[in-house]
Protein backbone atom coordinates (compact mmCIF):
# COMPACT_ATOMS: atom_id res chain seq x y z
CA UNK A 1 0.00 0.00 0.00
CA UNK A 2 3.21 2.73 0.94
CA UNK A 3 4.44 2.11 -2.45
CA UNK A 4 1.02 2.19 -4.19
CA UNK A 5 0.06 5.67 -2.13
CA UNK A 6 3.79 7.10 -3.21
CA UNK A 7 3.03 6.85 -6.92
CA UNK A 8 -0.80 8.93 -6.28
CA UNK A 9 1.05 10.66 -4.55
CA UNK A 10 3.90 11.34 -7.53
CA UNK A 11 0.77 11.90 -9.91
CA UNK A 12 -1.05 14.24 -8.20
CA UNK A 13 2.50 16.39 -7.38
CA UNK A 14 2.41 16.24 -11.31
CA UNK A 15 -0.83 17.22 -11.52
CA UNK A 16 -0.54 20.81 -9.60
CA UNK A 17 0.74 23.93 -11.82
CA UNK A 18 1.04 25.59 -9.66
CA UNK A 19 3.57 25.75 -6.53
CA UNK A 20 4.46 23.77 -3.64
CA UNK A 21 5.33 25.16 0.14
CA UNK A 22 6.39 22.12 2.18
CA UNK A 23 6.81 22.72 6.25
CA UNK A 24 8.66 20.59 8.70
CA UNK A 25 10.35 21.40 11.88
CA UNK A 26 9.90 19.74 15.23
CA UNK A 27 7.19 21.81 16.39
CA UNK A 28 4.97 24.47 14.79
CA UNK A 29 4.51 23.03 11.35
CA UNK A 30 -0.01 22.90 11.84
CA UNK A 31 0.06 26.14 13.26
CA UNK A 32 2.67 27.69 10.57
CA UNK A 33 0.55 25.69 7.87
CA UNK A 34 -2.74 27.01 9.04
CA UNK A 35 -1.32 30.34 9.04
CA UNK A 36 0.40 29.78 5.78
CA UNK A 37 -3.12 28.88 4.13
CA UNK A 38 -4.99 32.25 6.02
CA UNK A 39 -2.61 34.13 4.85
CA UNK A 40 -2.72 33.37 1.31
CA UNK A 41 -6.18 31.91 0.45
CA UNK A 42 -7.36 35.79 -0.32
CA UNK A 43 -5.40 35.98 -2.79
CA UNK A 44 -5.05 32.71 -4.27
CA UNK A 45 -6.65 29.52 -5.10
CA UNK A 46 -4.79 27.70 -2.21
CA UNK A 47 -4.76 23.80 -0.77
CA UNK A 48 -3.45 22.65 2.44
CA UNK A 49 -2.89 19.25 4.02
CA UNK A 50 -6.09 18.27 6.71
CA UNK A 51 -4.86 18.44 10.52
CA UNK A 52 -1.34 17.11 10.60
CA UNK A 53 -1.74 14.74 7.91
CA UNK A 54 2.60 14.92 7.35
CA UNK A 55 3.53 11.23 7.07
CA UNK A 56 3.81 8.28 4.42
CA UNK A 57 -0.12 8.40 4.28
CA UNK A 58 -0.98 12.37 4.41
CA UNK A 59 1.62 13.60 2.54
CA UNK A 60 0.95 11.42 -0.85
CA UNK A 61 -3.05 12.01 0.17
CA UNK A 62 -2.76 15.63 0.43
CA UNK A 63 -1.12 15.66 -3.19
CA UNK A 64 -3.56 13.34 -4.75
CA UNK A 65 -6.46 15.19 -3.55
CA UNK A 66 -5.59 18.81 -4.37
CA UNK A 67 -7.75 20.32 -6.86
CA UNK A 68 -6.54 21.01 -10.25
CA UNK A 69 -6.97 24.83 -10.17
CA UNK A 70 -4.78 24.81 -7.38
CA UNK A 71 -2.37 27.84 -7.26
CA UNK A 72 -0.80 26.78 -4.23
CA UNK A 73 0.02 23.75 -2.17
CA UNK A 74 0.97 23.58 0.93
CA UNK A 75 2.05 20.38 2.84
CA UNK A 76 3.24 19.31 6.21
CA UNK A 77 6.19 16.70 6.22
CA UNK A 78 6.97 15.11 9.84
CA UNK A 79 9.08 12.19 11.07
CA UNK A 80 9.43 10.20 13.58
CA UNK A 81 12.47 8.13 13.08
CA UNK A 82 15.68 8.94 10.49
CA UNK A 83 15.86 8.88 7.05
CA UNK A 84 11.71 9.32 6.59
CA UNK A 85 11.79 13.28 5.78
CA UNK A 86 13.56 12.84 1.88
CA UNK A 87 11.86 10.36 0.33
CA UNK A 88 8.06 12.28 1.83
CA UNK A 89 9.69 15.65 0.21
CA UNK A 90 10.71 14.26 -2.78
CA UNK A 91 6.99 13.25 -3.59
CA UNK A 92 6.05 16.79 -2.96
CA UNK A 93 8.96 18.27 -4.93
CA UNK A 94 8.49 21.83 -3.24
CA UNK A 95 9.37 25.48 -4.83
CA UNK A 96 9.48 26.73 -1.11
CA UNK A 97 10.73 24.36 2.31
CA UNK A 98 9.97 25.88 5.71
CA UNK A 99 12.04 24.29 8.34
CA UNK A 100 10.50 26.26 11.79
CA UNK A 101 12.73 24.79 14.21
CA UNK A 102 14.72 21.79 15.51
CA UNK A 103 14.08 20.77 19.31
CA UNK A 104 14.13 17.90 21.11
CA UNK A 105 11.09 16.29 20.00
CA UNK A 106 12.69 13.28 18.31
CA UNK A 107 15.79 13.09 20.51
CA UNK A 108 15.01 9.20 21.89
CA UNK A 109 15.32 8.35 18.31
CA UNK A 110 18.23 10.53 17.12
CA UNK A 111 20.46 11.14 19.91
CA UNK A 112 21.26 15.11 19.84
CA UNK A 113 20.12 17.95 18.47
CA UNK A 114 22.09 17.60 15.39
CA UNK A 115 21.14 14.66 13.69
CA UNK A 116 17.63 16.14 14.33
CA UNK A 117 18.77 19.02 12.24
CA UNK A 118 20.62 16.72 9.75
CA UNK A 119 17.10 14.69 9.20
CA UNK A 120 15.20 18.41 8.59
CA UNK A 121 17.50 20.01 6.53
CA UNK A 122 17.10 17.05 4.12
CA UNK A 123 13.89 18.29 2.52
CA UNK A 124 16.14 21.33 1.01
CA UNK A 125 17.47 18.16 -1.33
CA UNK A 126 13.82 18.23 -2.41
CA UNK A 127 13.53 21.57 -3.58
CA UNK A 128 12.76 22.24 -7.20
CA UNK A 129 15.30 24.16 -9.48
CA UNK A 130 15.55 28.12 -8.01
CA UNK A 131 13.71 26.54 -4.83
CA UNK A 132 13.62 28.56 -1.92
CA UNK A 133 14.40 27.25 1.57
CA UNK A 134 13.16 28.91 5.00
CA UNK A 135 15.14 28.18 7.71
CA UNK A 136 15.00 29.32 12.25
CA UNK A 137 18.59 31.49 11.94
CA UNK A 138 18.10 31.52 15.64
CA UNK A 139 19.28 27.89 16.00
CA UNK A 140 22.81 26.77 15.59
CA UNK A 141 22.46 23.16 14.90
CA UNK A 142 20.55 24.17 11.96
CA UNK A 143 22.59 26.77 10.54
CA UNK A 144 25.22 24.40 10.50
CA UNK A 145 23.32 21.34 8.63
CA UNK A 146 22.81 23.54 5.61
CA UNK A 147 25.81 24.92 5.12
CA UNK A 148 26.43 22.49 2.46
CA UNK A 149 23.21 23.31 0.90
CA UNK A 150 23.76 24.63 -2.60
CA UNK A 151 19.81 26.17 -2.59
CA UNK A 152 18.87 29.88 -1.65
CA UNK A 153 18.62 29.92 1.94
CA UNK A 154 16.42 32.67 3.63
CA UNK A 155 16.29 32.72 7.57
CA UNK A 156 14.12 34.33 10.16
CA UNK A 157 13.99 34.54 13.59
CA UNK A 158 14.95 37.10 16.28
CA UNK A 159 18.90 37.21 15.62
CA UNK A 160 20.46 40.25 14.22
CA UNK A 161 22.17 38.42 11.84
CA UNK A 162 18.75 36.98 10.23
CA UNK A 163 17.46 37.70 6.85
CA UNK A 164 13.55 38.12 8.38
CA UNK A 165 13.99 39.39 11.95
CA UNK A 166 11.60 39.45 14.38
CA UNK A 167 12.84 42.70 16.18
CA UNK A 168 10.03 44.00 18.41
CA UNK A 169 6.80 41.38 20.16
CA UNK A 170 4.90 42.61 23.09
CA UNK A 171 1.72 41.03 24.16
CA UNK A 172 -1.32 43.61 24.83
CA UNK A 173 -4.48 42.32 26.39
CA UNK A 174 -5.37 38.84 24.04
CA UNK A 175 -2.92 40.02 20.94
CA UNK A 176 0.55 40.18 20.37
CA UNK A 177 1.63 42.93 18.30
CA UNK A 178 4.94 42.24 16.21
CA UNK A 179 7.56 44.57 14.26
CA UNK A 180 9.68 42.44 11.34
CA UNK A 181 12.47 43.94 9.37
CA UNK A 182 13.88 42.82 6.58
CA UNK A 183 15.73 43.85 3.30
CA UNK A 184 12.67 44.83 1.43
CA UNK A 185 10.21 44.98 4.04
CA UNK A 186 9.74 46.51 6.95
CA UNK A 187 6.24 46.07 8.63
CA UNK A 188 3.99 45.65 11.96
CA UNK A 189 0.86 42.95 12.24
CA UNK A 190 -0.78 41.20 15.14
CA UNK A 191 -1.66 38.36 16.45
CA UNK A 192 -5.39 37.49 18.06
CA UNK A 193 -3.02 35.24 19.88
CA UNK A 194 -0.63 35.19 22.62
CA UNK A 195 2.68 33.40 22.40
CA UNK A 196 6.30 34.56 20.70
CA UNK A 197 6.45 30.80 19.14
CA UNK A 198 2.91 31.77 17.31
CA UNK A 199 4.83 35.29 16.54
CA UNK A 200 7.84 33.52 15.02
CA UNK A 201 5.52 30.88 13.15
CA UNK A 202 4.23 33.80 11.38
CA UNK A 203 7.09 35.54 10.57
CA UNK A 204 8.20 31.77 8.80
CA UNK A 205 4.60 32.25 7.04
CA UNK A 206 5.12 36.11 5.50
CA UNK A 207 8.26 34.76 4.76
CA UNK A 208 7.29 32.36 2.51
CA UNK A 209 4.29 34.37 1.01
CA UNK A 210 6.67 36.90 -0.26
CA UNK A 211 8.71 33.62 -1.80
CA UNK A 212 6.15 32.17 -4.06
CA UNK A 213 5.07 36.01 -4.83
CA UNK A 214 1.91 36.82 -2.09
CA UNK A 215 0.96 40.53 -1.14
CA UNK A 216 2.41 41.26 2.22
CA UNK A 217 0.21 43.88 3.35
CA UNK A 218 -3.21 41.47 2.31
CA UNK A 219 -1.49 38.08 4.66
CA UNK A 220 -0.87 40.96 7.40
CA UNK A 221 -4.96 41.93 7.31
CA UNK A 222 -5.79 38.08 6.69
CA UNK A 223 -3.50 37.05 9.95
Amino acid sequence: VPGALTSLGEAGRLRISGKVIAITGSVGKTSTKEMLKTALSSQVKTHASERSYNNHWGVPLTLANTPLETQIAILEIGMNHPGEILPLALIARPDVAVITNVAIAHLAAFGSLARIAKEKATILSSLKEEGVGIISGDCESLKKAVETIDSQIITFGKSKTVDWRLSEIRNAYSCTLCHVTAKQHDFYFRLDVIGEHYAMNAVAALCAVAEVGGDISKAIIAL
